[in-house]
């Protein structure tokens, strides 16, 4: 798609009223895929920092039967522990852990026999998490961190009632010609390199 990145591809998606549904290991292929006529589910391989085998064979082994509990799917599947992590942070063990964090504790808890998690030696099933649900805020930086986007609620609208003075980009067509303005917004694209005279494009999404 050019210039344009996916951050921003979904963004204008879900303006025109397409809902995107983030990477799930219960239901998601390894790319993303259109449910229906106005859905569209992201595939594991978004998750980045996560290889290519290890999603197709966790895919073969879901196919011959559903992961049952975290416990299963970590024993089913090939990811290493940073990979695990990544799917954990980017919320794609939700549908079998009640929230993020417990899909970090249960991939830390099964993954090492550190005292702070295993408290069993041999569990067959990590113990329940006692960490917090993550915030809003923590869920939006564990998306970018991992997917380099949201699916969740605009970041901008965190922010906006900070920025008085700034002007939406829907607003800028009402300003005077040659008047300068203040504008505010996340950056999703950066044009790499720069033009010869150092100037740098970027998609800034408000």
């Amino acid at each position: 798609m050019g210039f344009y990145s996916v951050a921003s591809l979904i963004q204008d998606g879900r303006r025109h009223r397409v809902k995107f549904l983030p990477p799930c290991v219960q239901r998601s292929d390894e790319r993303s895929r259109v449910d229906t006529d106005d859905t569209v589910r992201l595939g594991l391989g978004t998750v980045q920092g996560v290889k290519v085998k290890a999603v197709q064979a966790a895919l073969a082994a879901r196919k011959e039967k559903p992961f049952a509990s975290p416990a299963d799917f970590l024993r089913r599947t090939d990811f290493n522990p940073k990979e695990r992590r990544a799917l954990a942070m980017a919320g794609a063990l939700n549908g079998l852990a009640e929230h993020r964090r417990a899909a970090l504790w249960g991939v830390e808890q099964m993954g090492t026999s550190d005292e702070l998690f295993r408290h069993a030696a041999g569990a067959d099933e990590p113990e329940l998490s006692p960490l917090e649900r993550m915030t809003h805020l923590e869920r939006l930086r564990a998306d970018y961190t991992t997917l380099g986007l949201t699916v969740g609620p605009h970041p901008m609208r965190l922010i906006r009632e900070l920025l008085p003075d700034a002007w939406p980009a829907g607003e800028l067509k009402h300003g005077k010609p040659g008047a300068r303005v203040q504008i505010a917004g996340a950056v999703s694209c950066r044009q790499r390199p720069g033009t010869a005279k150092g100037f740098v494009f970027i998609t800034l999404e408000d």
